[in-house]
């Protein structure tokens, strides 16, 4: 019996040992079950967000007021317990202390529910925690509650910005974080294609995008860009960004992908296509315009990818220009083209190659009623009134009422001259073109080429009564 005895007693001791080890880990289990990152949450349009978990500090977050009507300082963190002295009644995801008094009591519980942000599920998340019923205000009559308001900005890590009292004992924390961004994966085919205002489709964007390197130009500073695809980050650009301004000091993020546009080229919707990077999240530079960066790419059949330079105004907005065949229309041929060729000033000094001159696209540009559309001693496709394409160097497309409809201006062979430039015979040339038009028996226009260090560019126009004058620049147009 004795045995037997012995035997049931060291039974329920073992019992009793594994009851208790059984209940110490379920304990410890539910207490890890509340500690831990936030976890990922997907907002109600379906933008996802799986970098919450990055919010979670190693230890807590802190804020002292000080403001004239308190003396607190707050202690939170994200998805996590805060410590604070002294010890709190429950585990919380913030606290508040008073500086006089040295007194916490914590504002909430720390379980939590994810909910879009009240600007819209792109702009950020909502975190709400369980209420603290335990230290309720108000006499006892209600429960402490927290709300954490984190925004998308992805130039910070972390940063706090308020914490309100919205209702009685309800405090609403508001911080911005790269963190709380939507998640955007890296393209893995480049750029979608893209449809001008004039239906020109561009298919081939996404040859553009480079997997190996960056593109880049200059050193001090330097820019930094690639296509629809994030650089790689540098000691000085951590934060992700598709192009950037860099010097041995400073770095600028000239844009984002989450704000990326595609537009006409500044020439016309079939010279190629326009995509632009902005910085919606720094305060503006001047004038209410953000940082940006525009990639200008300009159709050039005869090269994978040619760099030609980068400009910029006042307000940091860059237009980085380039020539790739990737930039060419797809949807409709490109008509085949003849050149002004090569031309000698009057004087015999100056050697000119104009063979680049001709564009691969029409130039057009309005003014008033009139829209001319006029290429280098090559003939245009048709325009909306002209439907006989490939036979004139230039048309005028006219709603005015005494000369409406379409006129052709310089065709067939000796339809044009290549002349010294008004300006002097080392400036560039002008070309002129002679035809009828409905008001006109002669009609005269002259397109003025001036040398320049950059690609083609249109600079105005000037009307007279029987007379177009077209001014253009061009590196195209220099003495060799």
């Amino acid at each position: 019996r004795r045995m037997t005895k012995l035997f049931v007693s060291v039974s329920f001791i073992m019992t009793m040992v594994v009851t208790m080890a059984m209940v110490m880990m379920m304990m410890l289990m539910v207490v890890t079950s509340v500690r831990g990152s936030c976890d990922p949450y997907v907002a109600t349009d379906g933008t996802k967000y799986d970098d919450l978990y990055a919010l979670t500090g190693k230890g807590n977050y802190q804020y002292k007021d000080n403001s004239p009507s308190s003396s607190y300082t707050y202690y939170y963190n994200y998805c996590e317990e805060v410590v604070a002295p002294p010890a709190l009644s429950i585990p919380t995801a913030a606290a508040q202390c008073g500086d006089n008094n040295g007194y916490c009591v914590a504002l909430g519980g720390i379980g939590s529910i994810y909910s879009d942000h009240p600007k819209g599920p792109s702009n950020g998340v909502t975190i709400t925690y369980s209420p603290n019923n335990i230290d309720r205000c108000r006499s006892g009559t209600v429960p402490r509650t927290i709300k954490q308001i984190v925004n998308c900005n992805p130039q910070v890590q972390h940063r706090f910005i308020s914490v309100e009292e919205d209702d009685v004992c309800s405090y609403v924390f508001t911080s911005e974080s790269s963190y709380a961004c939507p998640s955007t994966p890296t393209p893995i085919e480049g750029c979608p294609a893209f449809r001008s205002t004039d239906g020109s489709e561009y298919a081939n964007l996404y040859a553009l995008t480079s997997f190996s390197s960056d593109y880049t130009t200059g050193t001090n500073p330097k820019f930094t860009w690639n296509f629809c695809r994030d650089v790689a980050p540098s000691p000085l650009c951590v934060l992700p960004a598709p192009a950037t301004q860099t010097s041995s000091s400073y770095c600028y993020q000239l844009g984002y992908l989450s704000h990326t546009s595609f537009s006409n080229h500044p020439l016309g919707p079939r010279f190629g296509v326009n995509i632009t990077y902005e910085d919606v999240f720094s305060p503006p530079v001047c004038s209410g315009a953000n940082r940006s960066a525009s990639l200008v790419v300009t159709c050039d059949p005869s090269t994978d990818y040619t760099f030609t330079s980068v400009t910029s105004n006042n307000c940091f907005q860059y237009n980085i220009l380039m020539r790739s065949k990737h930039a060419c229309v797809t949807n409709v041929p490109y008509p085949p083209r003849t050149s002004c060729g090569k031309y000698t000033s009057s004087n015999g000094q100056y050697s000119y190659d104009l063979t680049n001159l001709t564009s691969y696209m029409d130039y057009t540009q309005s003014l008033g009623n009139n829209r001319y559309t006029w290429n280098f001693c090559s003939a245009i496709t048709a325009t909306s009134n002209c439907t006989s394409p490939g036979v004139s160097y230039m048309t005028r497309d006219s709603s005015n009422s005494w000369n409406a409809g379409c006129a052709v201006i310089g065709t067939g062979a000796n339809g044009y001259t290549v002349n010294d430039h008004p300006s002097g015979q080392a400036m560039g040339v002008y070309i002129q073109y002679r035809g009828a038009t409905s008001d006109c028996t002669s009609f005269l226009a002259i397109l003025v080429a001036t040398c320049d260090a950059q690609d083609t560019r249109f600079v105005r126009i000037i009307e007279y009564s029987c007379r177009v004058d077209i001014y253009v620049t061009s590196k195209f147009a220099c003495p060799l």
